[in-house]
């Protein structure tokens, strides 16, 4: 494939109908569909050109779906294509078991839900455009060294000549650097903003006059935007991943609600297997930390993604040990199952590259998945380690210890941020250019009790800051006429001039997570840094910290 042509998907369905469904359902997305009738033409296409995705109906005359995806699959010649199988037969562990070894990925029940197909399109296509990105940017860097080598053998005689070819692709290497870099800013940007949106409103909203119905529907839209986001975390996780590199974003947090978000979701994956779940979060009582929430939260659920996998009868525990010493929190928490368990001599590799204990095994999960190689880089993000204790046909146990920096100066009331009689409230400075997410960063704050302003760029921010009059100001960093960065250098002269120095609070809310971000918020003079999407209790806990140390 070049470097610029259209993705494609091949459908492959015996049903003419099914087909013009197909079609019609995938129009709107930025790919080529092509078409299959039965499972010989499928392979005449396939052996054709390169796929992003094949959608393969398990049904059909003379050769079926799981014959066909066999076939495929033993083409050397051709990339392992993604496969998801489209049926009526899904919740059937046979033919469900069947697909899984012959390589599919994930299952569609017919008939089809139409935003789940594009939704699980949508991540294969990114998919296979970031791979195709990340390729031809090797490729790229590859040529580079190889025409540089062969001058260097070609001219080892003139060292000037030598020293500055080689200073020239040092350079080009750190050109190309960069603008990977800006790339996965501008798409994290550009992704996630939106998202700060959708789920800040989905928090603002008051349900109590909805009805059931519509409670129902907005817990639906809730979960599928959090699981898009879940799979937008892991997509970017891979590409910082692949290229070595993996930034971690501390934020302050409540890790006993982390540890309850948590062990809901796995009491769920339990339960959709029928086994029995427990979890002693007493063991790890409320507490402000320091952290990278969102890769903690990833490894953990990986474990217990993991633990459900393996596991088809008995429970899954959750085994939290925390202890605190000066300024840090121990967490030691343990993930155990009765699976099928480990032997020793798999123990030490089921780390490495994304291995499992049987190749045959698929994950019987949908999404796109960590895995355990890559759970342990995002732990290696956060200064944690991972270890396992395993019997065979006893069980496995995956032991998460992570040293975090306390946060928790003060336990304030629910309603600290109210104004007590004859005081005036907290009233902090919003610097944001997105209408939407104006409203949302609005709405949160007086939800806590807060006063704000609204600044629609950086230029207007400092325009609009006073000394004295703002607890702190939240501020955007992608902005029309003056960025974030130059706003707070701009609003720290102004209080300089004024003899008070750091006095106000600058909290970066942005979402661009990529590259060294967070730096560059401290060497502009902010305080902290929050990404979005932003949750209202992440911003409830940032606003405790901060009012602590200011009161301290």
């Amino acid at each position: 494939m070049s470097h610029k042509e259209t993705p494609a998907v091949l459908v492959v369905d015996d049903t003419p109908a099914n087909l013009q469904v197909m079609r019609r359902l995938l129009k709107n997305l930025d790919c080529e569909v092509v078409e299959a009738s039965d499972g010989n033409e499928a392979l005449a296409r396939f052996l054709e050109r390169e796929y992003a995705l094949i959608l393969l109906d398990v049904h059909m005359p003379e050769m079926d779906g799981y014959e066909v995806a066999n076939l495929m699959q033993q083409d050397a010649d051709s990339p392992r294509t993604p496969i998801i199988f489209v049926t009526a037969a899904y919740n059937d562990e046979i033919h469900r078991d069947r697909g899984y070894q012959t390589g599919a990925v994930d299952y569609l029940a017919k008939p089809i839900e139409p935003s789940i197909l594009i939704a699980k399109v949508r991540v294969f296509l990114d998919l296979y455009l970031a791979k195709h990105e990340l390729q031809h940017m090797k490729q790229t860097l590859e040529n580079v060294v190889e025409m540089r080598t062969a001058e260097l053998r070609a001219s080892l005689q003139v060292a000037d000549r030598l020293r500055a070819s080689a200073e020239s692709s040092l350079e080009k290497a750190q050109r190309a650097s960069e603008v990977r870099a800006r790339f996965l800013s501008r798409v994290s940007h550009e992704l996630r903003t939106p998202m700060n949106g959708i789920l800040g409103l989905l928090q603002l909203m008051e349900r109590d006059s909805l009805n059931q119905r519509q409670q129902d529907c907005l817990r639906g839209i809730e979960s599928s935007a959090n699981n898009l986001l879940v799979t937008l975390n892991e997509v970017l996780d891979f590409a910082q991943i692949s290229t070595g590199v993996v930034q971690p974003h501390p934020e302050i947090l409540d890790l006993s609600k982390l540890l309850q978000e948590v062990a809901e979701v796995i009491r769920q994956l339990a339960a959709e297997k029928q086994l029995e779940f427990e979890a002693d979060l007493d063991a790890c009582p409320v507490a402000l930390v320091r952290v990278d929430g969102g890769l903690l939260r990833r490894i953990l659920l990986a474990l217990g993604h993991n633990a459900a996998k393996f596991t088809d009868s008995g429970a899954i525990r959750l085994r939290p040990e925390c202890t605190s010493s000066d300024g840090g929190v121990r967490l030691r928490i343990g993930v155990q199952d009765e699976g099928i368990g480990i032997t020793e001599e798999q123990q030490a590799h089921i780390f490495d590259g994304f291995s499992q204990v049987d190749e045959s095994t698929t994950r019987s999960n949908s999404g796109v998945g960590l895995g355990l190689a890559v759970s342990r880089e995002l732990a290696r993000a956060i200064d944690a380690t991972i270890e396992v204790e395993s019997e065979p046909g006893v069980g496995s146990t995956f032991w998460l210890t992570c040293e975090m920096e306390s946060a928790e100066e003060t336990v304030p009331s629910p309603d600290e941020f109210d104004a007590s009689p004859g005081q005036k409230r907290l009233r902090v400075l919003v610097a944001e250019d997105n209408k939407v997410n104006q409203q949302v960063a609005c709405g949160m704050l007086r939800k806590l009790g807060v006063d704000s302003v609204v600044a629609n760029d950086g230029r207007e921010a400092v325009e609009r800051f006073r000394p004295g009059v703002f607890a702190m100001v939240l501020m955007d960093l992608d902005m029309p006429r003056m960025d974030g960065f130059e706003a707070a250098r701009g609003i720290r002269e102004i209080e300089q001039r004024a003899g008070a120095a750091g006095a106000t609070q600058i909290i970066a809310l942005t979402a661009n997570l990529a590259g060294e971000t967070r730096q560059r918020c401290l060497d502009a003079g902010m305080d902290d840094y929050l990404g979005k999407p932003v949750r209202l209790e992440q911003l409830r806990d940032m606003m405790r910290h901060h009012q602590a140390l200011r009161g301290s």
